[in-house]
């Protein structure tokens, strides 16, 4: 049998592969025909589709003579940006959001840009994924009606959370770096390292705004490296500040970790460098509640001392470093029967309902109450059992308090292939969504943001 001449799409193919064969996705790395090594089938599905799709896509630009494949299979700034996308393309089963990504890749091929312009591409597929679900939506949407009212109409005309986010990456630039950075944050949020504290001063009008200077940042900034100093580490500290709608104002601080070997693509081969990868704290001052959150890995040994830097360089004030409130989850309203429970339209799941509610006193003056759904006898047994419950006994719904709920969710076709089933449950301080894959704890979270189950 003759073995046809590669066509454009095979070196394509051959040329992203160049670029997936360095990154560790979940399970294995690539396809096993090409690099011989052995792929779960989600993935390769996953990766398959996106292969395909952007060999398509180039493969016609070349057709039309936009575009010489020769100018990409040494473009090692083009490979480094490819990576990040096919990244995210391995982690999620969206279609909608490969769609956003394959364009991206597009989108770099065309340009051509320098290798600095690259690495700010490569950030912004990361951010693109980021802002793709309703919280970056939200967040952008709030971030145009601040600061360009009149393009509102246009972003809610464009359909897919992963499309708004690349409109608004390639038409709004500055909107976009604004949004990435608040929905990183709430990403942080959901993290056990959030740390928030009240007791800050309230401003005696609270119709004055806060005002942001770069005296403060830099005294910040001095505070910050000073403190990891002894660490050999936080050299070349920055500090960027969001002033939110909802009256938060937001200090992100970034600064140089350890230096480390990383593995490159530099002229044709794989070699190391030395590099150095950042971190960073983020701080969420209300002025009006008078509350600090921060976002700090390293415990009470690092919490505490920022609380106090913070409080010296911005607020020129010696701050007492008071015990963390303890967030908490809003659940009472789950014992109405007029509640709504609520999933993203984008999310493969529907129909979520409760199984199990506890209640308890808000006297104390009685043991808990555990009331649990009947599947022989449908959803709504969980609101027969409660109406029952509260007629017969002498207090009324006001006495009592919901202290856990647990949730289950249908999941469509293409989640099942995935995950067999979905339930997850919460309590006032606490929700074991964190302990499952990215994908469910996103759906479930989402799930309970629309439900009205908010946390803080």
């Amino acid at each position: 049998m003759a073995i046809p001449a590669p066509s454009f799409g095979d070196r394509s193919r051959g040329l992203i592969l160049a670029a997936v064969s360095e990154i560790p996705l979940p399970g294995a790395a690539a396809l096993s025909t090409v690099l011989g090594w052995y792929l779960p089938s989600p993935y390769q599905k996953r990766l398959d589709a996106f292969f395909t799709d952007v060999a398509n896509r180039l493969e016609r630009l070349e057709k039309a003579g936009t575009l010489d494949p020769a100018t990409l299979e040494h473009n090692d700034a083009f490979l480094d940006a490819v990576r990040a996308a096919i990244d995210q393309a391995a982690r999620t089963a969206d279609a909608e959001k490969h769609e956003a990504l394959a364009s991206a890749v597009i989108y770099l091929a065309l340009t051509a840009v320098p290798g600095e312009l690259q690495a700010q591409l490569r950030r912004a597929l990361e951010d693109i994924d980021e802002l793709s679900d309703a919280d970056g939506s939200l967040a952008m949407a709030e971030q145009l009606v601040r600061a360009q009212p009149n393009l509102v109409g246009q972003f809610n005309a464009i359909a897919g959370h992963a499309s708004r986010a690349m409109w608004v990456y390639l038409n709004h630039p500055a909107t976009f770096r604004v949004a990435a950075s608040l929905a990183e944050a709430a990403h942080l949020a959901r993290g056990r390292s959030w740390v928030k504290r009240s007791g800050l001063p309230v401003p005696a009008d609270p119709a004055v705004p806060f005002v942001y200077t770069d005296e403060m940042a830099g005294r910040l900034v001095e505070a910050i490296e000073a403190f990891h100093k002894p660490e050999v580490r936080g050299e070349g500290c920055k500090v960027r500040h969001i002033a939110r709608g909802n009256g938060s104002e937001y200090f992100f601080v970034t600064m140089n970790d350890y230096s480390h070997v990383v593995p490159v693509w530099r002229d044709g081969e794989v070699v190391d460098a030395l590099g150095f990868s950042e971190f960073g704290h983020t701080f969420v001052y209300t002025p009006a509640a008078g509350t600090l959150e921060i976002h700090a890995k390293g415990g009470k040994r690092v919490n505490g001392p920022l609380h106090r830097i913070f409080g010296k360089a911005v607020l020129d004030i010696d701050l007492p470093i008071t015990a963390p409130i303890k967030p908490s989850y809003t659940l009472d309203h789950l014992m109405k029967r007029d509640r709504k429970l609520e999933c993203d339209s984008l999310d493969p799941v529907r129909a979520p309902r409760l199984t199990r509610l506890v209640l308890g006193s808000k006297d104390h003056d009685c043991e808990p109450i555990t009331v649990e759904a009947n599947p022989e006898l449908g959803p709504k047994r969980i609101d027969e059992v409660l109406d029952r419950l509260l007629r017969e006994e002498v207090r009324g719904p006001e006495h009592w308090t919901v202290l856990a709920a647990r949730f289950h969710l249908d999941l469509k076709p293409e989640a099942k292939k995935r995950h067999p089933t979905m339930q997850f449950s919460v309590t006032r301080h606490s929700c074991d969504l964190r302990s499952r894959p990215d994908e469910v704890r996103a759906w479930g979270e989402r799930t309970m943001q629309r439900s009205g189950v908010s946390f803080g």
